[in-house]
């Protein structure tokens, strides 16, 4: 690869930083660099760029990896700079406008999602996320119970969400194994000339599905971004965003408890969201505590106020379109 002048600050642009200093992004011309606190993170994001680059997957792409380079204190990952636009501002006109071509837009992140997963890469790191229906639920009673105990959720709101998953029967194709972006907020999502780019696959590995299926759906209305009132209203674009992945299935099993298995894995990454909240804020300093807590209020709230009520209600109906070149659905609630 060609020798950069990382010294030149004139030529960076601070794009966003993650975490306490483990890694920032900057812009370089033509380049994004993300430099790392640790090698061995380096190295895992360069080759999981490398793998998918390499396996060209339909209907998604990721940034091209250029090279990398170490120096005493950090380990710096080079990619090609993509132009896209961001999923944000899209999703918080969505609160107040429902668009067929957001319906569109969703359903097709979902298709692109399953031919991320469906990719039979080497490589990966193993998920640690429970891989079938009592692991699951053990792990949200476990979760449950660690954040009541702290006195985040109190003790009848934890009765009610454990008594109410006790009879959830799981739909198993939430548990197939694929190759996980483990990390699939819309903020790790561009569209680039009319495709979607993947970025950060620091946390790619391989696990169950629904890791990226509720993360993708919880942050609609979790995202401190928006206000909670407006997000509720983002459930069609979670169900577009379902469709697209699970195609017909999804529609012909709602009634059957696909739905509600992945919302009841929703559950599980709010409450492990908070867990790690939780720890953040006994750690970092003031402006990162204030941060942690208004995310631990905003999940609680999302927790009694979106999640719990998808659990005993009906499952909504999904009506397909019947032209293929839409590749839209619509969303009818229960009366």
């Amino acid at each position: 690869m060609a020798q950069m002048n990382l010294s030149a600050s004139s030529q960076i642009l601070l794009l966003n930083s993650v975490g306490p200093g483990s890694r920032k992004v900057h812009r370089i011309g033509n380049c994004v660099v993300k430099a790392y606190s640790l090698a061995s993170d380096a190295w895992y994001e360069y080759n999981a760029l490398s793998t998918v680059t390499g396996l060209h997957p339909a209907n998604v792409a990721v940034p091209v990896p250029i090279g990398i380079r170490q120096n005493t204190n950090r380990t710096f990952v080079f990619t090609e700079y993509v132009e896209g636009y961001s999923l944000v501002p899209k999703v918080f006109l969505a609160m107040f406008v429902k668009k067929s071509r957001d319906i569109d837009l969703f359903h097709d992140l979902g298709i692109a999602l399953k031919s991320f997963h469906m990719m039979e890469a080497d490589g990966f790191d193993e998920s640690e996320i429970p891989g079938e229906p009592g692991a699951l639920k053990a792990r949200i009673e476990d979760l449950a119970k660690g954040v009541a105990g702290v006195g985040v959720l109190d003790p009848s709101l934890t009765r009610q969400l454990l008594n109410r998953i006790g009879g959830i029967e799981i739909d198993d194709r939430i548990f197939s194994t694929v190759t996980l972006h483990g990390d699939f907020h819309f903020w790790n999502l561009l569209i680039s000339r009319g495709k979607p780019v993947f970025l950060d696959l620091s946390h790619a590995k391989r696990g169950p599905c629904h890791r990226d299926l509720a993360t993708f759906s919880l942050c609609l209305w979790s995202s401190l971004c928006y206000p909670l009132s407006g997000a509720k209203r983002l459930r069609y674009l979670a169900h577009a965003f379902l469709s697209g992945y699970y195609g017909q299935d999804f529609a012909q099993a709602c009634s059957t408890g696909l739905a509600r298995s992945v919302e009841l894995s929703e559950l599980y990454e709010a409450l492990r969201e908070i867990d790690l909240n939780l720890k953040v804020w006994h750690k970092r300093g003031y402006e990162t505590k204030v941060w942690a807590k208004l995310k631990i209020r905003r999940l609680k709230t999302v927790i009694e106020n979106v999640i719990l009520p998808h659990l005993v209600t009906r499952p909504e109906k999904l009506v397909w379109s019947t032209d293929k070149n839409l590749h839209s659905c619509a969303v009818r609630h229960p009366l």
